[in-house]
């Protein structure tokens, strides 16, 4: 209205929006995502909605509605930040139609634990930080493998190591793995694997271990053949990196010895028989 009565009118409309977008309360990291991995990269595929009243069950009108503006993961590792991965909106539709699927993938240059923050943003500004944060556990390296040794009884034994079935032997190695841990280990002889630490079935092998890493691999002695042996092992942390190293090489002789007695003497003859009587020779 001015100075001389005049009054002028203009309407106008605008839209408030106070409520933050939402994840669709059944969806969480699967505990098989948690668990250690040798990929240099994790696609994290969450669902998301910016029209969906977690109070009501209900779906609101997205016209009236900001909708979903960003979708971001924050990547840590030891509390640094590592990276910023944006997300987008992919074609795949949740079962709940409020929601659709939002998607980022994060890479990783390093081995460590990461800690990946979630944060979603809709048009209003109304900003999400999920609360229950994502995570990933990376091991890029292998296991080292040192100090292989076979242990065994030289008593009697040339220095191909010859081993016989009364004298048994052991395999020691020092293992270390600082990320995932050491996971697997197997045995093998030649071409022939004679242990996993995995199965239930390895009862001619066994294995220990003491506080300073080194493992040790007892023989049963039935595993020894005449003849040539060359032990190798392969060893898997928990993140399925692997290394393999061989022993080295060991004769093996547990064939006795064959005795033959070719003759006895002095003996005379009674009826065709020999009798012996005295001191008696052999030969053979």
């Amino acid at each position: 209205k001015d100075f001389y009565g005049q009054e002028g009118k203009a309407e106008f409309s605008f839209k408030i929006d106070k409520n933050k977008p939402t994840i669709e309360e059944s969806w969480a990291q699967a505990e098989s995502e948690k668990d250690w991995t040798n990929k240099t990269s994790k696609t994290f595929k969450i669902p998301l909605s910016d029209t969906y009243d977690v109070v009501k069950k209900t779906e609101f009108d997205e016209n009236n509605f900001s909708t979903i503006d960003t979708a971001t993961l924050e990547v840590y590792k030891d509390g640094v930040q590592k990276s910023l991965v944006p997300m987008t909106k992919t074609s795949e539709k949740h079962l709940n139609p409020a929601y659709d699927y939002y998607s980022g993938t994060a890479v990783f240059d390093e081995s460590g634990v990461y800690e990946i923050k979630l944060f979603v943003k809709d048009f209003a500004g109304n900003i999400l930080e999920y609360e229950n944060h994502l995570s990933a556990k990376i091991d890029l390296a292998s296991p080292d493998v040192s100090a292989l040794k076979l242990k065994y009884d030289k008593i009697g034994a040339t220095e191909n190591a010859s081993l016989t079935e009364q004298n048994p032997f052991t395999a020691e190695m020092t293992l270390l793995d600082s990320d995932s841990g050491i996971g697997k280990i197997l045995l093998s002889d030649g071409l022939k694997q004679i242990f996993d630490s995995t199965s239930s079935d390895a009862q001619k092998v066994s294995l220990s271990k003491n506080e300073s890493g080194v493992y040790t691999l007892s023989f049963d002695k039935s595993l020894l053949t005449t003849g040539s042996h060359n032990f190798k092992v392969t060893v898997y942390d928990n993140a399925e990196n692997s290394v393999e190293k061989s022993f080295n090489s060991l004769s093996a002789d547990v064939t006795p010895p064959v005795i033959k007695i070719n003759d006895a003497s002095p003996y005379v003859m009674v009826e065709s028989q020999k009798v012996y009587n005295g001191k008696i020779s052999f030969s053979g």
